[in-house]
């Protein structure tokens, strides 16, 4: 009883820090966004044309950004679905080969038989 304790008070500071550093974490994060939302406000509000296009760039920056993430993730996506064939055929091709050396190995059975037969025939006859 007194383990189990023991282990639960271990497992309950060690999910209290985990709390506090997700905490921290994000603080962190939201401290980030309102920064980058006055800059934003910033951009926006600059009536030159300059603001517009220093608007417009980061406004397609991110999307680029957006785009490319989603495209490394389809790539990973894809290479994982393309290792998982690879993996299979090497498989399937094992299971062929050793499905051919038991063909040959019937056969061969099968032959030594005949000849135990044709042998057997001949010498009772």
């Amino acid at each position: 009883m007194r383990r189990d304790t023991d282990q639960l008070q271990r497992e309950k500071n060690t999910w209290q820090e985990m709390v506090n550093e997700l905490k921290d974490s994000i603080l962190m994060k939201e401290s980030e966004i309102t920064v980058l939302q006055d800059c934003l406000r910033q951009l926006k509000n600059t009536s030159d044309e300059e603001g517009d296009d220093k608007f417009q760039a980061l406004l397609d920056a991110g999307h680029a950004k957006a785009e490319l993430k989603c495209m490394m993730i389809e790539r990973d996506t894809l290479a994982e679905k393309l290792q998982d064939e690879v993996d299979a055929r090497k498989l399937l091709d094992g299971k062929v080969h050793f499905l051919v050396i038991i063909s040959v190995g019937i056969s061969l059975v099968r032959n030594c038989i005949l000849c135990i037969v044709l042998l057997y025939d001949t010498q009772g006859m």
